[in-house]
């Protein structure tokens, strides 16, 4: 019985960290998005002021 509840609570445990790791990778993926945007935002901005 308390080795059934401790592998159960490991798995849990196991779980929770690989979430974790899975979540900060999407923030991750979304502040290098955001990032890239405002890069491309900026850069037409600029383009065009230039033209006009």
């Amino acid at each position: 019985m308390l080795k059934w509840l401790r592998s159960k609570l490991n798995l849990a445990y196991s779980n929770s960290i690989f979430n974790l790791e899975r979540e900060e990778m999407n923030w991750d993926l979304r502040r290098q998005q955001i990032q890239s945007d405002y890069e491309k935002s900026i850069k037409r901005f600029s383009e065009s002021n230039r033209t006009s």
